[in-house]
């Protein structure tokens, strides 16, 4: 034990936030007590987590309150900027720390403000726009990744006999297989009516490639698995692949999984990367659809399958989560904005997530992406120059606290459909600042 916490009496939510920001971001063993006695005869690095100041050698936080209680409510946020940084929830002039950095680590990691009430976009989403982060302007900023670092500096000058070790860098891409093939395998009823949609809209260069493609006289335009496995060798990286494999819908158009260039793809996929299942936009409402989706990419490729990312993004809490626990999903990586980049639960590592509603640590591992692509290019209308400059400032940001930097990308991003000509190079160029 490095880390001694006194506090009047545990609670899940303290013992979750305390293991998290001590044990994983800091490296360091933490043991919470209710005795006054030991507290105050260990020898041990100390944290007082009371109202009362019990022990002069100790660092006092005085508590906010969050953290025992068991219901959900709006939150008096009143946000103050200390050393250029963020803090909210102070509660004392007098402590060593003036700001409960243990209640305000766990509102945002909890995402306790996506389970009160918001307005949502039309996807029913809790977007950006909605979240402290994008209010206050720290949506770009690690905040408790930064905090915590800050609070190591004071541990460090009361206690120099601790020994941290911190989390390193790493770097992981992460692709979206929404629609394998742009033209091919789709049958004669959705090549009538994408033909017919080209017609309608002047899509020129779609009308004349489709039947080039459908006669083998020219390369599908999505389809290229075999350049982006060159790409991640060439740089050693190891993807992610998420595959949706939801019945055909107004919002889930991939070629079918019983088709057998379908599944002949994922399984060459699955013997070089990993493989998710990116679970169709109907299953977020129906536990019965993810379960069959997670059980068909199953029967595919040979294995359990563990790792989530919900199609459009879909995170509706808690249920989506608690769904994907049943599901027997143990990662989800779907903990990022659609309409945004920046940082969704305010820290750059993945994270267990907590039940609010049961008031538990689960065993769903959250893994948060800083950007998409389809975000930089359509919903903030940057050009490819313009993308650049976000994802290396959010690349470096990540680097500095040494973070997961997870971004997702698309294979129709690689095409010439939809605008994104001039995009193809960006993929490769943000592997080569791994």
């Amino acid at each position: 034990m490095n880390l001694l916490i006194y506090v009047n009496s545990p609670t899940p939510r303290l013992t979750y936030i305390t293991n998290f920001l001590f044990q994983e971001l800091l490296g360091l063993r933490v043991q919470l007590t209710n005795d006054r006695v030991q507290f105050q005869k260990s020898t041990a690095a100390k944290i007082d987590y009371s109202k009362e100041k019990i022990d002069e050698k100790a660092i006092q936080i005085v508590p906010h309150g969050l953290l025992k209680e068991k219901s959900i409510h709006p939150q008096n946020i009143d946000l103050q900027f200390y050393n250029s940084l963020p803090y909210f929830f102070k509660t004392s002039q007098s402590s060593d720390f003036q700001y409960d950095i243990l209640a305000a680590s766990f509102y945002l990691i909890s995402r306790y403000e996506e389970y009160l009430p918001f307005e949502a976009d039309k996807h029913g989403r809790f977007p950006a726009s909605e979240s402290l982060a994008y209010k206050a302007g720290f949506l770009e900023l690690p905040v408790v990744n930064l905090w915590v670092l800050e609070f190591k500096k004071v541990l460090k000058q009361r206690f120099p006999q601790l020994k941290f070790k911190l989390p390193t860098y790493r770097f992981q891409p992460t692709l979206d297989i929404d629609m394998a093939w742009s033209y091919r395998f789709k049958g004669w009823k959705r090549t009538l009516g994408g033909t017919w949609n080209n017609l309608k809209s002047g899509a020129i260069k779609e009308l004349v490639e489709r039947p080039l493609v459908l006669a083998r006289l020219k390369k599908d335009p999505y389809h290229v698995f075999v350049h982006l496995n060159e790409l991640h060798r060439k740089y050693g990286i190891n993807p992610i692949y998420f595959f949706l494999v939801g019945t055909y819908g107004e919002y889930d158009k991939n070629i079918a999984p019983e088709v057998p260039a379908m599944r002949q793809l994922i399984k060459e996929n699955n013997n070089q990367s990993a493989i998710g299942v990116h679970p169709s936009y109907c299953s977020n409402e129906d536990l019965w659809i993810l379960r069959k989706e997670v059980k068909t990419l199953s029967e595919i490729t040979l294995q359990p399958i563990t790792k989530s990312r919900q199609h459009y993004l879909k995170i509706c809490l808690p249920d989506t989560y608690q769904n994907l626990i049943k599901a027997g999903i143990q990662e989800d990586y779907s903990m990022g904005f659609a309409d945004e980049v920046g940082f969704r639960a305010s820290v750059a590592h993945s994270f267990p997530w907590y039940d609010l509603k049961n008031e538990e640590t689960t065993s769903l591992r959250i893994h948060p992406f800083q950007l998409m692509d389809v975000t930089l290019k359509e919903y903030l209308n940057l050009s490819p120059q313009q993308a650049e400059a976000k994802i290396a400032q959010l690349l470096e940001t990540t680097k500095q606290v040494g973070g997961n930097f997870q971004f997702i990308w698309h294979n129709s991003s690689f095409s010439s459909i939809g605008g994104w000509e001039k995009w193809k190079y960006l993929y490769e160029w943000v592997l080569k600042r791994k």
